[in-house]
């Protein structure tokens, strides 16, 4: 099972969004209306698990601006997180404009109503659950600007839920397709290669589809790209688009166009009114 839910509360156009996610989603809108926002709250939230807060609001500008307009003083950045079985939410407190680096925690077993952990804005402490002794224990931080999940996950090895949330914000990948090298593609087609994640210019696009993916995602397991579904990975796809006035050209390519590493011009067609370009997309 991938995420489910996201739900934002004052970053930055977001005032208060609860979104319903499924295994494809396409968030289509006028400039400013908040896509890119949402797709830079997961992957904001993933920096936080992997790198630390402290890092990932520092490529934020630590946070300057990233407060809601129209929030009030002493108002929280928090964004949560549902799949999984659990619900995982973060609470930030800014200070001079600036997001402070020791982030409040909530991590909920909704199938066990159990608390896992619970840890205050600007603590350097958390009440994380121990399994084996089955109470909840206050515990010091050793690096405070990092999530306590990794500690949790530490006292718990084989709690399923939050290992498996864990796996998933580790697989959250973002790709800017506006830097894809689509002339090359169109041109001269995608490079052959034997691995099966997709690079970040999307040199090897039409490569993957020919070969066997190994997902390396929380399920494990090795099947047919063409055969794969996101929910078979527990993983997500959300696609930003934008619209254009003019109208767009969509190339089909059909499997066995795709199957031999070149992206040859299949069928074309024309759209007709406004139409939408993928623009950004997080998978995880």
């Amino acid at each position: 099972m991938g995420l489910n839910r996201i739900r934002v509360q004052n970053y930055r156009g977001l005032a208060d969004v609860d979104f319903a996610a499924r295994p494809i989603n396409v968030l289509f809108g006028p400039n400013g209306s908040g896509k890119s926002t949402l797709l830079d709250t997961l992957y904001f939230f993933r920096d936080c698990a992997i790198r630390g807060v402290e890092v990932a609001s520092s490529e934020r500008d630590h946070g300057i601006g990233l407060l809601w307009d129209g929030a009030d003083n002493g108002s929280r950045i928090s964004v949560e997180l549902g799949g999984s079985g659990v619900t995982y939410g973060l609470s930030f407190s800014l200070a001079a404009g600036r997001i402070e680096p020791f982030p409040g925690e909530r991590l909920f077993s909704d199938a066990r109503h159990l608390t896992l952990i619970d840890r205050r804005p600007g603590a350097a402490t958390a009440s994380l659950f121990h399994a084996q002794v089955e109470q909840t224990l206050d515990l010091p931080l050793r690096d405070p600007d990092k999530l306590s999940l990794g500690v949790f996950l530490d006292f718990n090895h084989g709690d399923p839920e939050a290992g498996h949330l864990d796996r998933l914000l580790h697989f959250v990948r973002l790709y800017h397709s506006r830097s894809f090298r689509l002339h090359v593609l169109k041109r001269a087609g995608s490079e052959s290669s034997h691995q099966t994640r997709l690079w970040d210019l999307g040199d090897n696009a039409w490569a993957i589809p020919s070969r066997r993916l190994t997902c390396d995602g929380p399920d494990g397991g090795t099947l047919p790209a063409r055969s794969v579904s996101l929910p078979d990975l527990g993983g997500h796809l959300l696609v930003l688009g934008h619209q254009t006035r003019r109208p767009a050209l969509a190339h089909r390519v059909s499997e066995a166009q795709a199957e031999d590493g070149r992206c040859r011009q299949g069928h074309s067609q024309q759209g007709r009114g406004a139409d939408w370009r993928p623009r950004k997309a997080v998978s995880g």
